[in-house]
C-alpha cells in the first residue's frame, strides 16, 4: 500500500515537471521530506531503500533525460544515515543541516566534496552576541572558500532575535557574498 501510493504521487509529480520541462529547462528539483529528527532518521535505512529509494531513482532518472542538474532534500534533524543512501540514489544537494541535531557543515564537506549544501549555520547565534555571530561568519567564509554551498541557517529564525542582531549578521556576510 506504501509502495502503491508512493509510486502514484511521483507519477503526478512527474507527470506535471514534464508538462513544464517541455516548455522550460527546469534546474532544480526540490523535495521536503522532513524524515530526521534530533536523534536521526525516523524511518531506517532498510525502509528507506525498499520504499523511497525506488522512487528517488525515477527521480533521478527524469532529472539526467531532462538535464536538470540538481536533487536537493530538505530534512530537518540528524542526516547522516540519509545522506549516503539518497546520494547514491541521485540527490545531489541538502538542507537545512541543523547545529542542535550535531550536524556540521565542515564535517559533511569533507565527507562529501561534491554534495551541495546549504544552510549549517546556528540560528541561535543571532541571540546571543558578536563573538557567537561572528564564529557562524568565520562558518560560513570556510564553507565558502570550498565551493558548492549556499549560505544560511540551520531553519527558520526564531521570533527572540533581535532586529538589531539580524542587520548586523547580514552586514557582516553581505562582502563575503558580494566581494564589497
Amino acid at each position: 500500500m506504501v509502495r502503491d501510493i508512493m509510486e502514484t504521487l511521483v507519477t503526478l509529480w512527474l507527470s506535471l515537471y514534464e508538462a513544464i520541462a517541455q516548455r522550460v529547462h527546469i534546474d532544480h528539483i526540490h523535495i521536503w521530506e522532513d524524515m530526521s529528527g534530533r536523534n536521526g532518521s525516523l524511518i531506517s535505512v532498510q525502509m528507506l531503500n525498499e520504499f523511497m529509494m525506488p522512487q528517488y531513482d525515477r527521480i533521478a532518472a527524469f532529472a539526467r533525460a531532462y538535464d536538470i542538474p540538481v536533487i536537493s532534500v530538505d530534512s530537518d534533524g540528524d542526516l547522516s544515515t540519509l545522506v549516503p543512501p539518497m546520494a547514491a540514489h541521485g540527490v545531489t544537494a541538502f538542507m537545512p543541516f541543523e547545529v542542535q541535531a550535531g550536524s556540521d557543515v565542515l564535517n559533511y564537506r569533507r565527507q562529501y566534496p561534491k554534495l551541495g549544501l546549504m544552510g549549517g549555520l546556528d540560528k541561535y547565534a543571532l541571540t546571543l552576541d558578536r563573538s557567537a555571530m561572528h564564529r557562524q561568519l568565520d562558518r560560513a567564509q570556510r564553507m565558502f572558500a570550498q565551493g558548492g554551498y549556499i549560505v544560511g541557517f540551520d531553519h527558520l529564525i526564531p521570533p527572540n532575535v533581535p532586529w538589531a542582531n539580524y542587520q548586523y549578521f547580514i552586514e557582516q556576510l553581505r562582502p563575503m557574498i558580494f566581494g564589497k
